[in-house]
């Protein structure tokens, strides 16, 4: 049933339109993607330069955290308007509610549409940060089939958090079913969110200077733990690429499906 439902969700969601908004559509996403072309160019030059730059430190690894990290908020994000929209304000639940289908079955389908959603989200950092380890010397088989692990699974967690999150709310404040009175609220939180970010950057670049002079110079990756407290599962995969800590990738799949 789940992958009945799944197939059956991606594909109204994909074929809802008519044939001329379906046009129309594919040209807008023709034009969006010539338009990300500088934009992912100029963060493979980021990427590129902030690993050569830490590479003589022994550091590399804290560039690939931090590009995991941001992919991750992102998702979150975007999540936070995604899931309302997937889960409650789709015109598909007054049907989906009748038939013979667990509550499980329904939001998993839902998740999984949402988890569809995200790898377009998710390829923003994750190419351009991948292709800039290319351009390094990343070029180990191990290396590149983890991190195809790694793209396929990294939305799930962050998705989790925030369905979680919505579920709770939409539970507990029936209001805010509205969707244009959701979309005002979300507007707000998504601007906590970011500043409260910026502010937890800030605090990390605040950290006293002997202490991260300390880790810069340490090597072997020691400033992989600097974002533990957001993602930690994103510490574990890190840590198997780059000190060769196999046994953490149990940590990471525990993480990101229990």
């Amino acid at each position: 049933n789940y992958l009945t439902l799944t197939k059956v969700l991606l594909k109204t969601s994909l074929s809802a339109l008519s044939e001329k908004e379906r046009k129309s559509q594919r040209w807008a996403y023709i034009v969006l993607f010539i338009c990300l072309i500088p934009t992912v160019g100029s963060f493979v030059f980021m990427f590129k330069e902030m690993i050569a730059m830490m590479e003589p430190y022994q550091q590399a690894g804290y560039i690939y955290s931090m590009g995991l990290q941001s992919a991750s908020i992102m998702i979150f994000i975007f999540a936070s308007f995604l899931i309302p929209s997937v889960y409650y304000f789709s015109k598909d639940i007054n049907h989906l509610l009748p038939l013979p289908l667990t509550s499980e079955c329904i939001i998993a389908s839902k998740l999984t549409v949402c988890i569809v959603y995200e790898y377009m989200f998710c390829a923003m950092i994750l190419i351009p940060l991948y292709i800039a380890f290319a351009l390094c010397g990343y070029t180990d088989i191990l290396f590149w089939m983890i991190n195809i692990i790694v793209f396929v699974t990294l939305p799930i967690y962050p998705l989790i958090i925030c369905s979680v999150f919505i579920i709770v709310i939409m539970r507990f404040v029936p209001m805010v079913r509205r969707k244009d009175l959701f979309n005002f609220v979300g507007s707000l939180i998504l601007i906590i969110v970011c500043l409260a970010f910026s502010m937890y950057m800030t605090n990390i670049e605040e950290m006293d200077a002997n202490q991260l002079t300390a880790l810069l110079l340490n090597g072997k990756n020691s400033m992989l733990g600097m974002f533990n407290y957001l993602f930690p599962h994103i510490t574990f995969i890190s840590q198997v690429l780059f000190t060769g800590k196999t046994f953490y990738i149990v940590s990471y799949f525990v993480v990101q499906f229990t």
